[in-house]
């Protein structure tokens, strides 16, 4: 998996792609963890080049997102792709995580 970072508004936001499964995962989880070390709270996910999705990439997103609302933390999922879309509402998820179709409005609403 490859994971690009970036800030901006104070926003973190990370650019995953390629596939999100048991053997990938621990690279965006330690992305996030790196970014939380240094104090951020506010985090985008961009999942547009995401091409494979396994449940536990989803088990690991969703023990993320509760990872940072116990810390005073939020993480939006912007830009998903078609699989990520379909593998999180099959596991019934879409209504757990706060999708938004454009990374832009995901920053903007993080940054408000």
């Amino acid at each position: 998996m490859k994971i690009e970072s970036r800030t901006e508004n104070g926003v973190v936001i990370l650019r995953a792609g390629g596939r999100m499964t048991l053997d990938q995962i621990g690279d965006l989880d330690r992305a996030v963890r790196r970014h939380l070390e240094t104090g951020a709270r506010k985090f985008v996910l961009n999942l547009a080049d995401v091409t494979d999705i396994s449940s536990t990439g989803v088990g690991r997103l969703y023990q993320l997102h509760t990872d940072l609302e116990q810390s005073q933390g939020r993480m939006i999922l912007a830009d998903i792709s078609q699989v990520c879309e379909y593998v999180l509402d099959l596991a019934r998820m879409n209504d757990v995580f706060t999708i938004l179709t454009k990374e832009a409005a995901a920053i903007q609403e993080l940054a408000d």
